[in-house]
């Protein structure tokens, strides 16, 4: 999980955002898009081989693997103020939007003590490695 392993994250400072990476995986790696605060505290969508796994509030659940699933994805995390939605897709289909929204702007000192920042970020844990073969921030 995100917990175990280490994000890379990104500085930005815009207060609305959306981030895409397009990300395959070897062996029996887990890897994703998030927006992290602290190993304890953070959100976002992933996906092994097994399926989708969503993260919320340093907490993780598995999902069903979508129909057109393999091992290469491409995932969508929007940040909009404090909004946070999910979209994954097979390269080349249609992009599903993930059941479950979050609410971020309790992701703070206030909550988690730390002095530190909401930030996006990739993650892969897991034995195995992930291949980021592109990441787009964009600013909404």
């Amino acid at each position: 999980s995100p917990t175990d392993s280490r994000p890379l994250t990104f500085i930005n400072g815009d207060l609305g955002y959306e981030v895409e990476a397009d990300i395959e995986l070897e062996g029996e790696a887990e890897a994703g898009v998030l927006l992290f605060y602290s190993p304890k505290l953070y959100c976002g969508l992933g996906f092994s081989e097994r399926g989708l796994v969503m993260h919320r509030v340093g907490t993780q659940r598995r999902g069903a693997a979508p129909a057109d699933f393999g091992r290469r994805m491409q995932i969508r995390v929007q940040n909009d103020r404090h909004i946070v939605t999910c979209w994954s897709r097979t390269p080349g289909r249609e992009w599903t939007q993930y059941g479950v929204r979050f609410e971020t702007s309790g992701y703070n000192h206030n909550t988690a003590w730390d002095f530190l920042s909401l930030r996006p970020a990739l993650y892969c844990a897991g034995r195995g490695s992930a291949q980021v073969r592109s990441v787009t921030y964009r600013a909404l």
